[in-house]
């Protein structure tokens, strides 16, 4: 969980309170907790010890030179039982890819990464960010595509904060880093969806008369989902946030256009393996009259071939198998 405490540096726009990104990446010096702990009991040790008159005592001789024994440090031991106290504040434990950012009464210090059972100045503030990745989904966003179709998009965003102080420091206390994103995130799925057709042709897809083919939603999905990561990053980098992936869980045509749509894409397959039949069979009759001419054993009229044409193609255009039919002269 990442906590977000108030900046009293948050003013960003006042050139004396503008932060020193070099300072606040610093890696700040800290100790071993265990180390510091046993620091500590000695402290509470001695306390006790001073306390109870266990240590600490002093021979003193009075007026009448007599020697007596005192303990002129017992109240001392409250200043070292509250120092001991304090200490316990700059306890901290940190887990693999944590970073805490330190500030020392509102002064940017640095920053703490070294994983384990740490212990820095207690009289720092620290706010804790993790650098793993996570997943972000989007919600289910309505888009008209180039073609001005409605459609229903939704996808999945992999993130991570990459630079902690950056992010404290120049984002808003009132926005979490999963908020912003998401906004960014969504805002630019929709500015690169729209840019692109759903889907087009069989000879847009291919190109046609030397022009440069369509790129759709169906068919470069890998062009575009880079696309949004590189806009995405552009908008965020600068927070110290970075996208890793996008990919889409939904990419279709919205409700009450789908059967519409559908029936258009069903007509366009059937027209587009229409025509690749109808050039197979023109290609295939065209080789056969070819072969049967260049034979020395049958010759053939503009009639004969006309008509070998007309059976060849409802032949090999039928659905069915076709009986041959001889014609006895």
């Amino acid at each position: 969980m990442i906590y977000f405490l108030k900046n009293g540096t948050s003013n960003m726009t006042e050139k004396n309170n503008e932060i020193d990104m070099s300072v606040a990446n610093k890696e700040i010096t800290s100790l071993n907790g265990f180390f510091m702990m046993s620091v500590v009991f000695a402290l509470v040790a001695v306390s006790v010890g001073l306390f109870f008159k266990l240590i600490g005592a002093v021979s003193v001789i009075d007026f009448y030179g007599r020697a007596e024994i005192d303990h002129p440090y017992r109240w001392w031991s409250i200043g070292v039982f509250v120092i001991a106290l304090i200490q316990l504040a700059g306890f901290t434990s940190i887990e693999p890819r944590e970073v805490l950012v330190v500030q020392l009464f509102g002064t940017p210090k640095g920053k703490l990464s070294k994983t384990g059972f740490r212990w820095s100045n207690p009289f720092y503030s620290a706010v804790t960010f993790s650098k793993k990745e996570r997943n972000f989904e989007t919600n289910e966003l309505k888009v008209n595509d180039a073609n001005g179709s409605p459609l229903l998009v939704a996808g999945v965003v992999r993130w991570q904060i990459t630079d902690p102080a950056a992010l404290y420091y120049s984002l808003d206390d009132s926005d979490e880093p999963g908020v912003f994103f998401s906004t960014q995130a969504e805002g630019n799925i929709r500015n690169v969806v729209k840019i692109y057709p759903y889907d087009v042709s069989t000879e847009e897809k291919e190109g046609k008369d030397g022009q440069e083919p369509v790129q759709t939603l169906t068919s470069s999905t890998d062009k575009i989902t880079n696309e949004i990561l590189d806009a995405i990053n552009k908008d965020v980098a600068k927070f110290g946030i970075r996208a890793t992936n996008v990919n889409f869980n939904n990419l279709s045509y919205a409700p009450e256009i789908a059967n519409a749509m559908t029936a258009k894409q069903q007509t366009k397959a059937t027209l587009d393996a229409k025509k690749e039949l109808t050039k197979g069979v023109t290609d295939l009759i065209g080789e056969t009259l070819q072969q049967i001419e260049r034979s020395s054993h049958i010759t053939l009229t503009e009639q004969d071939k006309s008509a070998l044409a007309k059976n060849l193609t409802l032949v090999l255009c039928s659905g069915k198998e076709v009986d041959p039919v001889i014609h006895i002269d």
